[in-house]
């Protein structure tokens, strides 16, 4: 009888321990690892956008108009 009380006291124990401090942790590790990926897809969308929009600014060989000054 005392070594059920005993094994049941400890399951308990375990069960509440597992429940309200190694589960969240777990849970914890998720969120911020699922956070650190999406501002890297966001850190790398940003920089494919920056690297688009100075490519399309460069001005092309033929649109070069040379002027004269007037004094």
């Amino acid at each position: 009888m005392v070594k059920v009380l005993i094994t049941a006291f400890v399951i308990v124990v375990l069960y509440r321990f597992l429940t309200r401090f190694v589960f969240p942790v777990f849970k914890l590790t998720k969120q911020a690892r699922d956070h650190m990926q999406k501002m890297q897809q966001q850190m790398q969308d940003m920089e494919q956008q920056r690297q688009q929009g100075t490519q399309h600014s460069k001005p092309l060989d033929g649109d070069y108009i040379e002027y004269e000054e007037v004094k």
